[in-house]
């Protein structure tokens, strides 16, 4: 009954992908930008974890090239 632990493949493959990144770098922005340009950093953000969001759903995220 002795199996392997392997990491979790999915997971470490979505911290290869350039959206959560992208997230995490408008999510700082945002946090300390003020008003108006908040506004437009905070929009940005959503649109990018929605398409994030939506990708993942459907399963199309671009795998990234084995060299």
């Amino acid at each position: 009954m002795s199996r392997h632990l392997q990491p979790p493949s999915s997971w470490l493959n979505a911290l290869r992908q350039p959206v959560p990144w992208i997230a995490l770098v408008l999510l700082l922005i945002t946090v300390f930008s003020t008003a108006p340009r908040l506004w437009f950093w905070f929009a940005l953000l959503l649109i990018v974890l929605l398409v994030g969001w939506v990708q993942a759903l459907k399963g199309d995220l671009p795998r990234p090239h084995d060299d």
